[in-house]
């Protein structure tokens, strides 16, 4: 590992808005008329974010919480052209010209994973970007403190006490599943987790753009 990037944001705001604002700013592309899906959008602070500093015509938010759901209806309910969806991966149905995947793909095991991969695949439109947000294999906070999973298909997986399952990703592994696309950045990074008071991580950044 060379340098990881410290990101501590006083807003609350997962660092993949910026990113997603940053890189559409840098290649001018902030006033382009854009359809967003928003894939594990949690409590809509990231599209809420993505929306206001955009010029997006259609915004799409999936979570599988309902919680989630209602909370990214609150928060976004001053905005226009949003569509919320309670599912999982199976929702996505149509072309969108980015994918923010935020914190959630760690959640995935791997069939799921390749099923995203697959949906990203067909349905992010031609010259379409991806913005990743995924826990990597350096990170201190959770990594190895589950049980392993017993499956060599999913090396660097862990079940937790709370029953919830993560998975975590080196760059070769990124790279590797991603490459149906042309890689635009992949960066650490170590931050706050936005969502508690004392919680840290070491996460991927990864922005990928359609080959077609």
């Amino acid at each position: 590992m060379n340098s990881i990037e410290i990101y501590d944001c006083e807003r609350n705001i997962s660092k993949i808005a910026f990113e997603v604002v940053e890189y559409l700013e840098l290649h001018s592309l902030l006033n382009k008329p854009i359809s967003i899906l928003d894939y594990g959008c949690g409590n809509g602070e990231v599209a809420k974010f993505v929306a206001e500093n955009t010029n997006y015509q259609q915004y799409t938010c999936i979570d599988i919480s309902k919680k989630a759901i209602e909370l990214s209806k609150k928060n976004c309910r001053n905005l226009q052209n949003f569509e919320f969806l309670c599912g999982d991966v199976t929702e996505i149905t149509k072309s969108y010209d980015i994918f923010i995947i935020s914190a959630v793909y760690h959640f995935l095991n791997k069939e799921k994973r390749d099923i995203l991969i697959e949906k990203i695949k067909h349905f992010l439109n031609p010259d379409g970007l991806l913005f990743l947000l995924t826990l990597s294999t350096d990170d201190k906070q959770y990594y190895g403190k589950g049980k392993s999973v017993e499956n060599h298909d999913d090396p660097d997986s862990f079940i937790y006490e709370e029953g919830y399952y993560l998975h975590f990703s080196s760059k070769k592994e990124l790279l590797t599943d991603f490459n149906l696309l042309r890689i635009e950045k992949i960066k650490e990074f170590f931050g706050k987790n936005y969502t508690k008071d004392v919680e840290f991580f070491t996460c991927w950044i990864l922005i990928g753009k359609s080959k077609n």
